[in-house]
């Protein structure tokens, strides 16, 4: 995820930020950058991109860092523009992201229990026979549930967060 996959990417290379850094020995040198940071489903991915050659950073070098929603407003200037998007994307990230790992257990949960009824089709057909109506159930009760999650992540995560931030200046809709 991250820079790679964004959900969304916020950049500010019009505001420049200024490190000024000594070492013990008093050689001291400045480096200024500007901030991108990349949202995706739980974490802020924040970049620095340096705009000039120093003693520590070279021009165009980029360092990144994953941090969590809440820390997104201490890395820059445009505090309403992180606002908007984590308050309304940060619930629906970390709900959709359970929603995704259920529909994930739910067909690993799926595939066991087909593998096991195949083999203890083979090793015991009497006990097979005798739990067969309840696995003819559960199993593909379990198979549909699985979509369902998924979807319902999809649309929710949608409709909160991407839907939102779209009707205001923090996404290009396009």
């Amino acid at each position: 995820f991250g820079s790679h996959v964004p959900w969304m990417e916020i950049s500010e290379p019009d505001h420049i930020h200024k490190w000024s850094i000594t070492e013990e020995g008093g050689e001291a040198d400045d480096a200024t950058f500007y901030m991108t940071e990349y949202f995706n489903l739980l974490s802020v991915e924040s970049c620095q991109t340096f705009r000039e050659d120093s003693a520590y950073y070279f021009n165009g070098q980029v360092v990144c860092s994953v941090m969590p929603f809440s820390d997104a407003t201490k890395n820059t200037v445009d505090v309403h523009d992180w606002s908007i998007y984590s308050e309304s994307c940060e619930s629906a990230g970390l709900t959709a992201f359970v929603l995704i790992i259920t529909a994930v257990a739910l067909l690993i949960l799926v595939v066991l229990i087909a593998t096991f009824k195949n083999v203890q089709r083979k090793c015991c057909p009497k006990m097979y026979e005798s739990q067969h109506g309840k696995a003819k159930c559960m199993v593909p009760t379990c198979a549909a549930f699985a979509p369902i999650c998924g979807i319902i992540a999809i649309l929710l995560y949608f409709v909160q967060c991407i839907n939102n931030a779209a009707g205001t200046d923090v996404v290009d809709a396009g």
